[in-house]
């Protein structure tokens, strides 16, 4: 048996109840994103998040600004995506389990890339 999650996955916009599960939380740029913004080390050309194109006078503006808007959104939606899988996941193996065939059967999880939500110079 193959099952495909499509998720976490552009463009970050998760079914119900996943879509809310996480909009009473504040997220942050991780620092590590902090420092690919001020290009600390010189991060590559897809990943400085249009800074050049923007009215902040600072990076650090800029990230205030960041955090504020689309980030919290974008990241909302990736949790909810996340808990999806899981409450997937969760369901196979409770099927499993009801078919007696959990100690006879090898789940494997692979996936072609991941996110890293800002964290690439980790």
């Amino acid at each position: 048996v193959v099952m495909s999650l499509p998720d976490p996955h552009g463009p970050n916009k998760v079914r119900p109840p996943f879509d809310k599960m996480f909009n009473n939380l504040k997220f942050k740029v991780p620092e590590t994103g902090r420092k690919n913004l001020q290009f600390q080390p010189a991060s590559p050309r897809f990943n400085n998040k249009g800074f050049n194109r923007t009215v902040a006078t600072s990076i650090d503006e800029y990230i205030s600004k960041f955090e504020s808007g689309s980030y919290q959104r974008y990241m909302q939606q990736y949790y909810g995506m996340v808990k999806c899988i899981d409450h997937n996941i969760g369901k196979l193996i409770q099927t499993l389990k009801t078919l007696g065939i959990e100690h006879n059967t090898v789940v494997v999880f692979t996936s072609d890339h991941g996110d890293l939500l800002m964290e690439h110079g980790r």
